[in-house]
């Protein structure tokens, strides 16, 4: 354990209209992080959004064979048949991208528009409560056997009585341990399907939450430079890791305590992934994957801390 260092596994990928969103590049993402043991994968908002790449037959999701194989062309993994190789490739079966596509609105485009005959969706769709569920489900499947924190993105959900909701699942070993829910508007309201669904404020502008003894800030896109504020409100000393989920980012890293890591992910223009200490230094990545994960390396005293809460928690 001596020496090693907390890593981060930031998406770039591209998540701003017209939308190349995915939840299969999440999940893929979550494969190969568990094969390099990333501890957190944080992805952009909308990144698990349904948009034309889940609506086409043709796209199919790489087989845990093909990632794998990659990695371990540029030396990141071996490709023995050891446990923990095992452990990724029970977790990855062939998907096809229509496996997450949102269907179920057409049946209240129809309603609403009163006809019977199929229309023409718009290009952003939200997931119903029970596709969203889908969704996390198979997040949740992929990262069985892992210690690792996924911080995917978001998802446009809608409920029957027209409400929708820009929401973060976050999730670990196979749970559902957190969930963030989008206040400010900045342009979830693109998935209203014409003025159908009204958009709806989570219940604060940033959220904060401990895991493994590590305290977890997240701001979504327009929420960003609220955390300071949130955590001044409830007596935080500061967060260990702040994280921006954007498309199109503007930020403060002032929640943050001294020693802590400032962390975004955005969909705008190529994809673009920023990591800063505390006093504004930037971290370069240690590893950048030909499908857009990159790696930074940081604290080692993030690991200590999460490992020494793990003991503890053991011994009780």
């Amino acid at each position: 354990m001596k020496g090693k260092r907390y890593l981060i596994g930031v998406l770039s990928m591209v998540t701003s209209r017209p939308k190349t969103s995915n939840p299969i590049t999440i999940r893929n993402a979550i494969i190969r992080g568990k094969a390099l043991r990333l501890d957190m994968l944080i992805g952009p908002e909308w990144s698990l959004c349904s948009s034309s790449a889940t609506r086409c037959k043709s796209n199919k999701e790489s087989t845990h064979d093909k990632v794998l194989s990659r990695l371990a062309s540029k030396g990141w993994v071996e490709t023995s048949n050891s446990d923990h190789e095992k452990n990724v490739h029970n977790t990855a079966p062939l998907l096809r991208s229509r496996t997450f596509s949102a269907r179920d609105a057409n049946d209240l485009y129809r309603q609403m528009h009163n006809t019977r005959h199929y229309r023409e969706l718009p290009e952003d769709v939200p997931y119903s409560p029970r596709e969203a569920v889908r969704v996390i489900n198979a997040l949740r499947n992929a990262t069985k056997g892992s210690d690792m924190v996924v911080m995917p993105g978001t998802m446009m959900i809608y409920t029957n009585s027209g409400r929708l909701y820009n929401v973060m699942p976050v999730v670990s070993n196979g749970k559902l341990i957190y969930s963030v829910l989008k206040y400010n508007d900045g342009g979830s309201s693109l998935f209203n399907l014409g003025g159908i669904l009204k958009f709806m404020h989570g219940r604060s502008h940033g959220y904060t939450f401990k895991h493994d003894g590590i305290q977890f800030g997240i701001e979504i896109c327009a929420d960003s430079c609220s955390l300071a504020r949130t955590t001044s409100q409830n007596g935080s000393k500061g967060l260990d890791i702040q994280i921006l989920s954007s498309c199109g980012d503007r930020y403060t890293i002032s929640a943050l305590r001294r020693g802590g890591y400032f962390i975004c992910s955005d969909g705008t223009g190529d994809g673009y992934t920023r990591v800063e200490t505390s006093n504004r230094k930037p971290i370069s990545p240690s590893l950048v994957d030909d499908d857009n994960l990159i790696v930074y390396s940081t604290s080692m005293l993030l690991h200590r801390r999460r490992e020494e809460t793990r003991r503890k928690d053991r011994e009780t």
